[in-house]
């Protein structure tokens, strides 16, 4: 997705394009989503693979973001564009659903997500939860636990405001989503400031989380 639209795997983006990281590495952003018309969504994935197949022989690492559903086919297409090129994959798996949808996948389905990921080098994940769900349908292949990063800006310490001693999870409440990672993170931060809270906030799976 570009950078105006709405969704996770855009704010993690603008995340990472705004780190010294970013631009010392020379990283492109090409997106392959935007908001707006069903025309406007076709010219924006034409665009992209357009771009693709320009930039990607000139790139070492190919960093494509995923979810489910469409965005796992639209992804798949950009993959096969840098196999082609012979240039490294490396699949990045955003919502807690994409072992949910490699499990209900019809059987063509399946044989597309088997033969997309073997032309990846590895697979990042948010969660242990998610890796241990993926390595069940993709065995032998190298997947990574990282979580998404983010900005501090922290308060301005000439302002003599408070600064309140808690830690938000705002979305869904389910093991995918690592919020059973957080719990066991919490309980080591809680040991050494008691004051603490954590909140979590959204729907889902309460009861067995």
């Amino acid at each position: 997705p570009g950078p105006d639209c709405r969704g996770g795997i855009s704010a993690v983006l603008k995340t990472h394009a705004s780190m010294p990281v970013w631009l010392e590495s020379h990283c492109l952003w090409i997106a392959s989503r935007c908001e707006g018309s069903a025309f406007a969504q076709v010219w924006c994935l034409l665009r992209a693979l357009v771009a693709a197949s320009i930039q990607i022989p000139r790139v070492d690492i190919v960093h494509v973001h995923t979810a489910s559903q469409r965005s796992f086919y639209r992804k798949a297409m950009f993959i096969l564009l840098a196999r082609l090129y012979g240039r490294k994959v490396l699949l990045h798996v955003h919502g807690g659903g994409f072992a949910h949808f490699c499990e209900s996948a019809p059987l063509f389905a399946r044989f597309v997500l088997r033969e997309t990921l073997k032309g990846t080098a590895a697979v990042v994940v948010l969660s242990r939860d998610m890796a241990g769900n993926l390595r069940r349908y993709f065995p032998g292949k190298k997947i990574f636990v990282i979580p998404n990063t983010y900005s501090i800006e922290g308060p301005n310490e000439n302002s003599g405001a408070a600064v309140p001693r808690a830690i938000l999870f705002a979305g869904r409440i389910e093991p995918a989503k690592g919020v059973l990672d957080l719990l066991r993170a919490f309980s080591q931060v809680h040991q050494v400031l008691p004051d603490c809270r954590l909140i979590l906030a959204g729907d889902g799976e309460i009861e067995s989380s």
